[in-house]
């Protein structure tokens, strides 16, 4: 197992952006039978920061973030309290009577693409307030996946920490870089930074743009963290500042 380990590091090593990164660490734990992974990073104040997700998994990763389900994934809410892995998906809901209503509905609609089982591992943050985890998820019966969990327990755990860390650096080398370069916005970034200098509201921007009220916040957010700004009205002025946005 040390040989695989080391093995992978050299070849992590090598990888000098966050897609080459994920690429290689695709190929990895695909090698040891988890097509399906998913990798996130949290903020308690604003959500969901980063995510990732393999090609598999790619149907389901849609209709997450359509739904927003991020917002009351259970990975994230109960993440910082649980072992360092847990199982995870609706093979394993019975293990967790405490899951709201809203959780166990995130963890049904996985079900509807068919993933039925998971392992969930956390990883260690640089940033405090952030909360990072994995899921590895299988079209998989309860009773085989933790035999095959069972037999890869300690080399998938010591992957990801190390994919985490390798991520950790790309982002941070992409937040610096940002510093000196002109900020960008989506469309829908600024069409909602657009509604929001015209003094409306969250749920008055959702009915202009015919979206969710959470999915306004979300690009709000994202234009927030895209900016470097603290609210929401900090944004709305530096996008006006710099031109990305005409009142």
């Amino acid at each position: 197992m040390d040989q695989i380990i080391g093995d992978f590091m050299v070849t992590l090593s090598a990888a000098t952006s966050a897609t080459q990164t994920q690429k290689i660490a695709e190929r990895f734990f695909k090698n040891f039978g988890f097509e399906g992974v998913f990798y996130g990073i949290s903020n308690q104040q604003d959500g969901l920061l980063d995510s990732w997700v393999t090609q598999s998994l790619s149907a389901w990763s849609t209709a997450y973030h359509q739904e927003a389900d991020y917002i009351c994934d259970p990975l994230f809410s109960h993440l910082p309290n649980m072992p360092s892995q847990f199982y995870t998906g609706a093979d394993f809901m019975i293990d967790y009577p405490y899951l709201s209503r809203h959780e166990r509905a995130v963890i049904l609609r996985a079900e509807s693409f068919g993933l039925t089982c998971g392992i969930a591992i956390s990883v260690p943050c640089q940033n405090s307030s952030e909360i990072a985890g994995w899921n590895f998820i299988t079209p998989l019966k309860r009773t085989e996946f933790e035999r095959r969990y069972r037999n890869t327990a300690r080399i998938l755990q010591m992957s990801a920490i190390l994919v985490h860390l390798k991520l950790e650096d790309h982002r941070r080398d992409d937040c610096q870089s940002k510093q000196y370069s002109t900020p960008h916005l989506t469309p829908r970034e600024q069409e909602c930074l657009l509604w929001l200098g015209s003094g409306l509201r969250t749920n008055q921007i959702a009915w202009k743009m015919g979206i969710k009220a959470v999915t306004v916040d979300m690009h709000i957010r994202n234009a927030r963290l895209r900016l470097g700004a603290n609210t929401r009205e900090h944004a709305l002025a530096i996008a006006l500042t710099k031109g990305l946005i005409k009142p």
